[in-house]
């Protein structure tokens, strides 16, 4: 039977092994409400899509397996802001 509204807390889409592919958080406590897309080494490279709770500011970060990362948010005042991190973990942040 179809249903048009499931509701769940969380859900996590796995492939065949059981390891995850996709987490679909709708927060709580202590998580922030977001969506995880993981790649094949996990959360070593992922994408993550997210609202803060405490601010409600979102935040979009992707990394990689290298260790380098790229995140998109804004400030207080909603400017934009864009951080990075190479893959010798020294981080800067991108003045728009």
């Amino acid at each position: 039977m179809e249903q048009e509204t499931i509701r769940a807390k969380s859900i996590e889409l796995v492939n065949e092994l059981g390891e995850p592919g996709l987490t679909l958080d709708g927060g709580g406590e202590d998580r922030d409400p977001g969506i995880i897309v993981y790649g094949p080494r996990g959360p070593e490279s992922s994408v993550t899509i997210l609202v803060r709770r405490d601010t409600g500011i979102p935040y979009i970060m992707a990394n990689t397996a290298a260790g380098s990362a790229v995140v998109f948010t804004f400030d207080q005042d909603g400017e934009p802001e864009i951080h990075v991190r190479n893959t010798d973990g020294q981080d800067r942040t991108l003045d728009l």
